[in-house]
C-alpha cells in the first residue's frame, strides 16, 4: 500500500506559488485513478461521467493519440485499444463496437470520453461513492494507499472503500498535485552578500539555493 503526506508549513513570504487543483472543492463531481484525482474534473451527462481522455488514458497508462482531422481519439496498451470519435455514439474496443448513451465531445479544449467503458476495458474497478460524489477507479495493479495531511488522515482500498477523520482531509487530497515538485517557495533574502530561497516539496524536503 503507497503512503503520500502532504506538510504544510506557515511562513513570512515575500511570494508564494501554491498549485490549485481546479477540483479541489467539494460540491463537484471528482474522479480518483490509483489514488490521483484527476485534476481536470468531471462532467455528468446522462447519469454518464465524462473526463478529459489524456489525463485518464495516461493515467491508466495507456498511448494517447488524437487525430484533429477526423476526431477520433485512441489509447493502446498492450494489446488493448480503445477508440471513441467526437460526437459519435460508436466506441471500438479492440475491433469491437461498443453504442454509448452520449458521445465524447470537446470542452474547454480537451475531449471527454465516458469514464466507465475505458475504466473497465482495462480491467479496472469502478466505484461510485454517492456520499462525497466521487468516483473511485482503481486498477488490477492498485493495491491502495494512505493519505496523511495537516488535517487528518484517509484511506482508499483496493476494493473501492474510502475512508477519512474529516472532510478536510478529503479537499486536502482532492487538491493535492503529487507531480508538482514545488508546493512552496520562499524568497528569505536576509539583505547581506548572500540571498537564499528556501523549497518546500510535498514530503517537507528543503532545499537551499544560493544565488
Amino acid at each position: 500500500m503507497k503512503r503520500i503526506s502532504f506538510v504544510a508549513m506557515i511562513a513570512i513570504m515575500v511570494f508564494a506559488i501554491m498549485p490549485v487543483s481546479a477540483s479541489a472543492f467539494m460540491g463537484k463531481r471528482d474522479v480518483v485513478v490509483d489514488g490521483i484525482a484527476l485534476s481536470g474534473g468531471a462532467i455528468n451527462k446522462n447519469n454518464n461521467t465524462f473526463v478529459p481522455f489524456r489525463e485518464l488514458f495516461t493515467q491508466l497508462g495507456l498511448t494517447v493519440e488524437y487525430d484533429s482531422k477526423s476526431k477520433k481519439v485512441t489509447g493502446t496498451k498492450g494489446e488493448l485499444q480503445v477508440t471513441f470519435t467526437v460526437g459519435s455514439k460508436k466506441a471500438n474496443i479492440n475491433g469491437v463496437n461498443k453504442t454509448l448513451q452520449v458521445a465524447p465531445f470537446n470542452s474547454n479544449g480537451s475531449v471527454y470520453v465516458p469514464l466507465r467503458i475505458v475504466s473497465e476495458a482495462t480491467g479496472s474497478k469502478v466505484v461510485y461513492l454517492k456520499d462525497v460524489d466521487i468516483v473511485l477507479v482503481n486498477s488490477p495493479s492498485f493495491e491502495g494507499l494512505i493519505y496523511d495531511s495537516p488535517s487528518g488522515s484517509l484511506e482508499i482500498t483496493k476494493e473501492g472503500e474510502l475512508t477519512k477523520t474529516n472532510n478536510l482531509v478529503l479537499i486536502d487530497f482532492l487538491g493535492f498535485l503529487p507531480e508538482e515538485e514545488i508546493v512552496y517557495e520562499i524568497d528569505i533574502s536576509s539583505g547581506t552578500d548572500h540571498d537564499y530561497k528556501v523549497t518546500l516539496t510535498p514530503d517537507a524536503v528543503i532545499e537551499y539555493i544560493e544565488d
